[in-house]
């Protein structure tokens, strides 16, 4: 198995065109095409930008954002905000970097393809807070939205991404049972000191998932194939 990252020399700058009309960059495809080239492949997974909605709905706006779902409590002053709009918001995130990777790819190969969403939110505020990254200061004092929030807009962006797998005939991997808590937020023994990444151990339940796949569904090897990370 081999690992590219896509933030790395060879494939910058991955867009062109702001905003809506964001585009992959002619290097990017490009850089992918060559990499199609090199060897016999037998499947692509991608990992795109979870960030993107992750990150963006950590921080509660003003006014706040609230769903219409007895079931989420609603912080004062919230303004109300229907599924399905939050639904067309969420697609329109997806569209802009997953969809765009996902197209892409389908155009250049009919190999299988596998999609891994974001992990899921984590539900502790002290965790998000006391985080290390890029995102440590903006969050230190920030007004957080609650998690309950997060969790039921993270489901929503998973159907999103499950929309677009079956458009481009793409298989969406979601997160292993194991490595959420009961809630289905992102369990503790998963979180890494960040507010928005997993760890080893998340990966390691992943990586068993994916050869899960890989093999038809038949137990997965004892040793796992070599890796290579890509510059």
């Amino acid at each position: 198995m081999r690992f590219v990252f896509l933030n790395k020399p060879r494939f910058q700058p991955n867009f062109a065109g702001p905003g809506a009309r964001r585009a992959l960059s002619s290097r990017l495809t490009g850089a992918l095409e060559a990499l199609l080239a090199e060897r016999r492949w037998k499947a692509l997974l991608l990992a795109p930008l979870g960030n993107e909605c992750l990150a963006r709905f950590l921080v509660a706006d003003d006014p706040p954002l609230a769903l219409h779902d007895p079931s989420i409590p609603a912080p004062a002053g919230a303004v109300p905000v229907c599924i399905e709009t939050l639904r067309c918001w969420l697609r329109e995130i997806a569209a802009r970097n997953a969809g765009l990777f996902l197209s892409a790819l389908r155009e250049r190969t009919d190999l299988p393809l596998f999609l891994l969403p974001p992990p899921p939110p984590i539900a502790s505020e002290r965790t998000i807070r006391e985080g290390k990254g890029p995102l440590h200061a903006a969050l230190a004092t920030a007004r957080l939205n609650p998690p309950k929030l997060r969790l039921a807009i993270w489901e929503l962006y998973r159907e999103v991404l499950a929309e677009l797998a079956r458009e481009t005939m793409t298989t969406l991997l979601p997160p292993p049972a194991a490595t959420r808590d009961r809630a289905g937020f992102l369990h503790p023994s998963c979180t890494r000191g960040d507010p928005t990444h997993a760890n080893a151990r998340y990966g390691a339940c992943l990586w068993s998932e994916i050869l899960r796949h890989l093999s038809g569904g038949h137990p997965e090897p004892a040793s796992p194939p070599r890796m290579e990370l890509s510059t």
